[in-house]
């Protein structure tokens, strides 16, 4: 279970730590001024987990990158080796094992740069939905305090 620190400033600012496999990632979310009356710590801590998921993405998007350029290059430097001469039958089971791994190794680094890159293009919308059910909860329970006051039982 990742550990988490997390707080939350007066004026509106939420800052997040999240620990990850690739070191602590950190997470920041700031109140437009047109949203102040609906500042809260809970809406805060929501967008800075989600940025900082992002940035553990992107950490892991780097990963997979480096180790599919690892295994292509080493799988390209040995084919220039065998180009000269005769392979044998274990060789060449070595070589296709060698190409699966790149293979392998692209389809990871592919599944992870559409996801770091999927959560980079839903950024706005998630944090523009956020502050949409917050505005909504309020008015609904502004109409509700209404509807109390209106009608006492």
């Amino acid at each position: 279970m990742p550990k988490i620190d997390f707080s939350y400033t007066s004026n509106g600012a939420s800052f997040m730590e999240k620990s990850s496999p690739y070191g602590m990632v950190k997470g920041a979310a700031f109140v437009h001024p047109d949203d102040l009356d609906i500042a809260n710590q809970w809406d805060g801590a929501r967008i800075c987990e989600f940025r900082c998921n992002k940035e553990i993405a992107k950490l892991h998007r780097n990963k997979m990158r480096e180790r599919y350029l690892g295994a292509k290059n080493l799988y390209e430097h040995i084919l220039q080796q065998y180009e000269t001469i005769k392979l044998t039958g274990e060789e060449k089971l070595m070589i296709n094992a060698m190409k699966q791994q790149v293979k392998g190794a692209y389809k990871e680094y592919m599944k992870t740069k559409n996801k770091y890159d999927n959560m980079s293009q839903k950024e706005y919308m998630f944090c523009d939905k956020v502050v949409k059910a917050r505005r909504d909860f309020r008015e609904k329970m502004k109409k509700q305090q209404e509807s109390k006051e209106t009608n006492p039982a």
